[in-house]
């Protein structure tokens, strides 16, 4: 038993429905150009590794950085600190921790504000990368498919 065709009573019935239809049938997918394909492959991986590389300079950079604001805290903590012990009176013990405590909350203010930029700064470069290549991809892919038509 066949089923029944129902192609005739669908053009009948909804007959701009039977047009997309066949406009959709008559469709037929784009060829690509499989080696520009791949080179586009092999630039978003080069354009990842080069995003990779610029974090991993960075983020290097920003640790040894860290570190060095690091060992001027100490530093400075342990003058402060036998500043105060060296004083001989309570007042000046006083004044002398009031004093290095705004310095130090200055420094680490200035450090943190120092931090934020850098990570931004990363992040600013990452992105330019990163839309550059999303940019020219968008360009090949439709070069790909331009190729295609005028073939």
């Amino acid at each position: 038993m066949t089923a029944p065709d129902t192609s005739a009573s669908l053009k009948a019935s909804f007959p701009k429905l039977a047009d997309a239809a066949q406009i959709i049938a008559d469709l037929k997918p784009p060829k690509l150009d499989m080696n520009a394909l791949l080179e586009a492959q092999r630039r978003n991986i080069e354009a990842i590794t080069t995003v990779n590389q610029a974090v991993f300079d960075k983020l290097q950079s920003f640790a040894v950085r860290q570190a060095e604001v690091m060992r001027q805290g100490l530093e400075e903590a342990s003058r402060l600190m036998n500043a105060i012990i060296a004083a001989p009176k309570m007042e000046e013990k006083v004044i002398l921790q009031s004093e290095g405590s705004k310095i130090m909350m200055e420094k680490c203010m200035a450090n943190a504000c120092d931090a934020a930029e850098t990570i931004g700064k990363c992040n600013s470069d990452v992105m330019e990368i990163v839309s550059n290549r999303v940019s020219d991809g968008m360009k090949e892919f439709g070069g790909m498919i331009k190729t295609d038509l005028a073939a």
